[in-house]
């Protein structure tokens, strides 16, 4: 998921969003113990668009409109 489609959704929908992508890793993650894991590259895209959504809930917490001060 891209930064400004993220950054385009409401508080409440980016929460979800949220909750469902970090439980999408843990399964992943469960997954991969098992040795059921076929496309690794998931991981990385995952991880990445966790922490592109923590960043915008953060910044939007803080009062930052966009991901840059001046």
């Amino acid at each position: 998921m891209k930064i400004s489609e993220i950054r385009a959704l409401e508080d409440g929908a980016l929460d979800k969003e949220l909750l469902s992508t970090q439980q999408q890793l843990l399964r992943l993650c469960i997954r991969r113990k098992t040795g059921q894991v076929d496309k690794t590259h998931q991981f990385k895209q995952l991880r990445r668009t966790v922490a592109r959504m923590q960043t915008v809930v953060n910044q939007r917490r803080q009062g930052v409109e966009s991901g840059v001060q001046k």
